[in-house]
């Protein structure tokens, strides 16, 4: 558990749930979804989540947008980085501007959409790897510290590595046989509830997490 001024939530659990935004069927945070501590002090999702800079206390939590040229990273005088974005604050904050992000530096190409006219669509689409995105922020394990969640764009993929261990129960040598295991609930029950405009879309098709990914 965390508490005082310096997380940026106060030291009354009414800082904490002056943040969400009120809907009809959304429910403010409570002990009951990991937020608070039997005292009313801020827990490490509710840090995560709601604190300005929650990179104070935890500085791995950062994400990372890179841009290389090419296929390959390469390394010294030869590699190919173009572009390497850090993302800071909370965690909504982080969504939305990451998937800016990535729109921006992802390579694009010509076509014809539902309004009729020819843009720049991404080669990939953005449903995957938005999904690969919030999986690998709100379940990564903060079991090894010094490391970013990042995302690696290249000229035909884009990579995406959430630091850490495998949940428990995950055998990574048979990923398409993995068994599903939630990691970090309580982030994952605030942000699938629409506390934040967009967020339960961009959370939408593994909001309870999936351990196929590296989370």
């Amino acid at each position: 558990m965390f508490a005082g001024p310096s997380t940026g939530l106060g030291r009354q659990p009414s800082a904490v749930l002056c943040r969400c935004r009120a809907t009809p069927r959304s429910h403010p945070p409570t002990p009951g979804r990991g937020l608070l501590g039997r005292s009313g002090e801020p827990t490490v999702g509710a840090i995560l989540l709601f604190a300005p800079k929650p990179q104070v206390w935890f500085p791995e939590s950062t994400v990372r947008v890179l841009r290389y040229r090419g296929r390959e990273r390469g390394s010294g005088p030869r590699q190919q980085l173009l572009a390497d974005r850090r993302i800071d604050r909370p965690i909504p904050h982080q969504f939305a501007a990451a998937r800016e992000q990535i729109r921006e530096l992802l390579p694009s190409r010509r076509a014809l959409v539902r309004s009729g006219r020819f843009e720049n669509v991404g080669l990939i689409p953005e449903d995957a790897w938005l999904e690969g995105l919030v999986n690998a922020v709100v379940h990564r394990s903060y079991s090894i510290s010094g490391d970013h969640t990042r995302v690696e764009i290249f000229d035909d993929r884009i990579e995406i590595e959430s630091p850490g261990r495998f949940p428990g129960l995950a055998d990574p040598s048979d990923p398409l046989h993995v068994t599903r295991f939630a990691r970090n609930t309580d982030r994952s029950s605030v942000l699938g509830s629409g506390l934040w405009p967009g967020t339960r879309r961009g959370h939408s098709a593994d909001v309870r997490g999936n351990a196929a990914g590296r989370s």
